[in-house]
């Protein structure tokens, strides 16, 4: 689907968007890559993201800290977790100090299959970007940090 075409099937949907709107463009990126990555591994997006950001914290991560990130309720949160504990690739452990909080780490299991799925997508992400040159990827990062910046400082206004 070309990104004219995202932007009509939105505008038939009965909720036109000024040409200007990068939503359509961002609901692509997201869809492409939730459909070449996160759908390989039969997972829910939110467990794929959950798995990626307690692989940069072999200590692991509370809930509640998961969800706020996540930006989705607590009682989402406990979804996505039981769903990882079932399949074996998280385990609930208690907290050092507090023991009426909990912290989420991941199995063997666990680590292996986030380690591939950030392994698939980086190789997804290069091949999407090998058309463009250094200098243009360099700039394309540039600006989608700058969104995203300014998208953290409207959320704190």
């Amino acid at each position: 689907m070309t990104p004219k075409s995202t932007a009509k099937s939105v505008e038939a949907a009965g909720a036109p968007l000024p040409s200007s709107s990068l939503l359509p463009t961002l609901g692509r990126i997201y869809q492409e890559l939730t459909t070449r990555t996160y759908l390989r591994w039969k997972l829910p997006g939110s467990a794929c993201l959950a798995l990626r950001y307690l692989h940069v914290r072999p200590d692991g991560a509370e809930p509640g800290v998961m969800a706020a990130t996540a930006r989705v309720p607590r009682q989402t949160m406990t979804s996505i977790v039981d769903n990882l504990e079932k399949r074996g690739l998280a385990k609930r452990r208690p907290h050092a100090h507090d023991r009426r909080r909990i912290i989420v780490v991941l199995s063997a299991k666990g680590r292996r299959l986030a380690q591939e799925i950030v392994d698939d997508f980086l190789a997804v992400e290069t091949a999407a970007l090998a058309g463009l040159k250094a200098s243009q990827v360099d700039r394309l990062r540039g600006l989608l940090t700058g969104f995203a910046d300014g998208l953290a400082e409207l959320k704190q206004s």
